[in-house]
């Protein structure tokens, strides 16, 4: 309903917005007396005028962080639809939380293209312009991400009143858009009081309570674990009428109690991970099909939960839980239940607990095995499969077990699985997901500097290679285009060099070769200097820092600024 015209009037001639001192509908501080007019919005290059969907417009944002393409442009108020001021909120929003801009001018452009769809509904008759719900959660999500959180608090005020000038109420998203802006600005506890605040208006969604666990488990601290037990045992119990719990209910809770229980506790995580397991089941045995204690969002908080006890056949049980959900998705086909990255991510994490060559050929098993269900499920055309896809983060975390084992070709093993991932990102260039990045090198010249740390102990045929492997990925990082050496690749090359060559000139000289190019580069940390004075002679430690105590050395700050 159209808000009477003469509160409307009052209200334009009492409000003016100015950033982070209130919320006004439209500015009139700078209009002539007895005159309206309005600002034109400031449009993002969306169907209206440029032909281009606000979709792939944002897409382009992301990829090239241009903010500049987002420019003021003289359009027709008659050319707007609902759809495109919607379109113009939804672009700012997505500005205001990846692109490093000026939060004062992103919400003064948000104010603009609310100001103009009002007034053309307000003034102009426009019914089909009517600002819903919707409209002013993005408007509150803009504020309040971009850290404008006492603006986006009087605009939920005032729609908590519900209808007043035409103000429309609140929704479960209005609440959730005003706790995800606390946690952006950093302001958990403020998150946690809209909540309440929230569950005191009968608003007993289940979307709304999840929303809640999601914030402790991305921004929680030591506290959160017990907070969201908590309330999902409210929630079980029935107290206050809290909503039907569902999948996703749980597995926030089990990725919370992973996420941040105390490293002294965590061994425990699993008996309640499990436990909540048995609820689920039971949950479910009651009647409630909302509830799937199979699905892979419950799996893999599982398996990872696995990773972190003592358990000493815990590599034995993650394997039956990755056989299991293989072969209940054969049989059932349901995308729910499907192993997918995670799933194997977290396999292949726990082969590392015994350190065992064995266990690091398991994880290259693994690999071999989620590679064929990918190529299993992509020629039957099942959705599934681009969630099976070996990406960098599954080859980096198999060049990691076989990097932290004690079996001698370590180096070998770790080498030939960059290699593959090189192979196979160049076959699919444009797939970002498969690009070698700085970790995939550090993991291997790693794999190479602890090659002394294996179980019958190194050769020196194992030591020669381990050495060449090292210093060919070295100076393929430095000529790639797009990953470069960082302070932990210069580190781990000096300790290569402690670790694989002889006491002697030659090492002398590559020792002091490697950290001068360091130097140049910025990259000098902590980490690099321990291994520095593990590696170099007395002598070229006091050409460089005289007589100062390891302890007691100051660095020219150019040294480290990239670090």
């Amino acid at each position: 309903m159209r808000p009477p015209i003469v509160p409307f009037l009052l209200l334009l001639l009492n409000s003016s917005f100015t950033f982070n001192t209130g919320f006004a509908f439209i500015s009139t501080s700078q209009l002539p007396k007895g005159k309206l007019s309005i600002r034109q919005p400031l449009v993002s290059p969306c169907s209206v005028h440029h032909g281009i969907s606000t979709k792939r417009w944002a897409k382009k944002v992301k990829k090239r962080a241009d903010v500049d393409q987002l420019q003021e442009t003289e359009v027709e108020n008659n050319l707007f639809t609902f759809a495109d001021y919607k379109d113009e909120l939804e672009a700012l929003l997505y500005l205001s939380r990846v692109v490093s801009d000026d939060p004062r001018d992103l919400c003064e452009r948000a104010q603009q293209v609310f100001d103009n769809m009002y007034e053309n509904w307000a003034i102009n008759d426009k019914d089909e312009l009517e600002p819903t719900t919707e409209i002013y959660n993005l408007l509150i999500s803009i504020y309040a991400s971009c850290g404008d959180l006492s603006t986006a608090s009087k605009i939920l005020s005032r729609m908590e009143h519900g209808q007043q000038d035409g103000v429309p109420s609140t929704d479960v998203h209005t609440y959730i858009s005003m706790m995800e802006g606390c946690e952006q600005s950093g302001k958990i506890t403020e998150a946690e009081d809209i909540f309440h605040r929230a569950s005191k208006t009968n608003l007993f969604d289940v979307i709304l309570y999840n929303s809640m666990l999601s914030i402790w488990k991305r921004r929680g601290d030591l506290t959160s674990p017990g907070k969201a037990e908590m309330l999902l045992e409210n929630m079980i119990n029935g107290q206050d009428q809290e909503p039907i719990l569902n999948t996703e209910t749980f597995a926030l809770v089990m990725e919370c109690l992973c996420r941040n229980t105390v490293k002294s506790k965590r061994a425990l995580v699993f008996q309640k991970v499990q436990s909540l397991v048995d609820t689920m089941k039971t949950l479910q045995g009651n009647g409630n099909e909302n509830v799937n204690p199979n699905d892979k969002k419950i799996i893999n908080a599982m398996i990872k939960a696995l990773g972190y006890s003592k358990l000493p056949d815990k590599i034995i049980k993650t394997e039956n839980f990755l056989s299991d959900m293989m072969e209940r998705y054969e049989l059932s086909r349901d995308e729910d239940e499907c192993p997918n990255a995670a799933t194997f991510i977290n396999t292949i994490n726990i082969c590392s607990s015994n350190q065992s060559a064995e266990s690091a050929q398991k994880a290259s098993v693994l690999l071999t095995l989620m590679n064929n269900m990918y190529q299993m499920t992509k020629e039957r055309g099942e959705n599934v499969c681009e969630d099976l896809k070996p990406t960098v983060r599954v080859y980096n975390a198999v060049m990691n077990v076989w990097s932290r084992s004690n079996a001698h070709d370590k180096a070998v093993q770790a080498k030939s699985l960059l290699d593959t991932l090189n192979s196979e990102w160049k076959k699919r260039s444009s797939d970002e997901d498969l690009a070698p990045n700085q970790r995939s090198y550090n993991t291997v010249i790693n794999a190479c500097a602890y090659t002394t740390n294996t179980k019958k102990g190194s050769s020196a045929k194992d030591r020669s290679e381990a050495l060449r492997i090292m210093v060919e990925t070295f100076n393929a990082m430095r000529l790639s285009p797009s990953v470069q050496p960082n302070h932990v690749t210069y580190g781990l090359f000096l300790k290569g060099c402690y670790n694989l060559m002889p006491n002697d000139d030659r090492r002398e000289t590559i020792v002091e070769n490697i950290f001068r190019k360091c130097c140049k580069e910025g990259c000098v940390s902590q980490f690099v200097l321990d291994t520095l004075f593990e590696s170099a002679s007395p002598l070229f430690l006091n050409s460089i820092f005289g007589d100062s105590q390891r302890t007691d050395i100051h660095i020219p700050a150019e040294w480290s600024e990239n670090v």
